[in-house]
């Protein structure tokens, strides 16, 4: 299983594939309770995963300095208002952090159905057309 979506935000030591764990977060607008256990699972976790969920939210960027590589949603665009923000929040993560490697890929459909949380995923990024490949390893 291919997914596929757009490059929002890249850093400039990002590798051109990374292989990461897929941190699924709860839908927007669930129970505080589900979010909170999501951030409580994950903020402790070894570095090496990202965030696959439906629309990115603001809490999110506060998990970059926390091990996170990056987010991952099904909606949006490059030039989306989402995106810009969110791409700004990363790159000041990324600088706070000294850490280049972050990502954002946006538009990838279906990712929070189709990756399971927890599992190995390997994203490759193709820079020529702003690409981003998603497959389970």
């Amino acid at each position: 299983m291919e997914l596929v979506g757009s490059i929002a935000g890249l850093g400039k030591d990002a590798p051109s594939v990374f292989t990461v764990k897929a941190a699924i977060r709860p839908p927007s607008g669930s129970p505080y309770e589900e979010y909170s256990q999501f951030i409580h699972r994950w903020r402790r976790s070894e570095s090496g995963w990202i965030i696959v969920c439906d629309k990115a939210e603001y809490d999110d960027v506060a998990l970059m300095e926390q091990g996170c590589l990056g987010i991952i949603t099904e909606t949006g665009g490059i030039l989306g208002h989402g995106s810009i923000l969110l791409r700004e929040q990363v790159m000041w993560a990324m600088k706070k952090e000294r850490q280049y490697n972050k990502v954002v890929v946006v538009g990838v459909t279906d990712a929070t159905k189709l990756l399971k949380d927890g599992s190995t995923i390997q994203i490759s990024i193709s820079i020529d057309d702003l690409k981003a490949t998603i497959a389970t390893v």
